[in-house]
């Protein structure tokens, strides 16, 4: 669609069929426009072409490997984000206050409880109550609304049990500071405690005003987090 866009603000028209020319205007345009995924997007219009049977060219593939050399040139490493260091989490100082504005309150303890669940800043700022289930075996479990691993949006459910001194069936793996199913619990009494109005709508991860955090507020405690760990914010790359 982005190509047809595209080809359609340049010329009037959505060519299926490709040359070399439109190839080359085409791809120019996504270059100039920062897209790192020029050639991805280039190669869907490619194999459309193949498709419907137009042949490919020595003048097509020529301008591809033009393209595609001029795209790669000076676009340098992917943004890449590193994972945050959940084994050295216990350092953290387990404070009430928020790090950052429109941040979440106890953020030591939702971002230990946010790398056990893998949960992207943007769920861990509408999580809520209700979608927390404690079980009757003493794990824990949060249903996300809707997640990569679930694209028809029915939810996934990801849980954890107590792997502490609290659990009955084995000995201790961790201690209780760093236990998933420990902290969550003590997450939802302290919710609970903190804004008893709000019932099962309430965050799960409020901010001081019992609002849900915002996604800029959830990133820079992140960070802020990974600071007092002794992490860069951003490496030369």
């Amino acid at each position: 669609e982005l190509w047809d866009d595209i080809s359609e603000a340049a010329s009037g028209q959505k060519p299926i069929q490709l040359t070399a020319e439109t190839m080359c205007r085409n791809i120019s345009i996504l270059k100039a426009s920062k897209f790192r995924s020029a050639m991805a997007i280039a190669s869907v219009a490619k194999f459309r072409h193949i498709e419907h049977e137009f042949p490919w060219t020595p003048a097509l593939q020529s301008q591809w490997d033009k393209s595609q050399k001029a795209v790669n040139r000076g676009l340098g490493p992917a943004a890449h984000a590193s994972p945050f260091p959940l084994g050295e989490a216990s350092k953290l100082i387990d404070s009430r206050d928020p790090l950052s504005p429109a941040g979440p309150l106890h953020p030591g303890r939702t971002i230990k409880i946010g790398c056990w669940w893998l949960l992207r800043e943007v769920e861990l700022g509408n999580c809520c109550l209700r979608d927390v289930t404690e079980e009757q075996d003493n794990s824990v479990s949060i249903l996300l609304p809707a997640s990569k691993a679930d694209v028809m949006a029915l939810g996934e459910s990801r849980g954890h049990g107590c792997a502490c001194e609290n659990r009955t069936d084995g000995p201790a793996l961790m201690p209780t500071r760093m236990c998933p199913a420990c902290l969550l619990k003590a997450q939802l009494k302290i919710v609970r405690e903190e804004f008893p109005g709000l019932g099962q709508d309430a965050p799960l991860f409020p901010s001081s005003s019992g609002k849900f955090p915002t996604k800029a507020g959830v990133i820079n405690t992140i960070s802020a987090l990974a600071g007092q760990l002794g992490k860069k914010e951003k490496t030369h790359s």
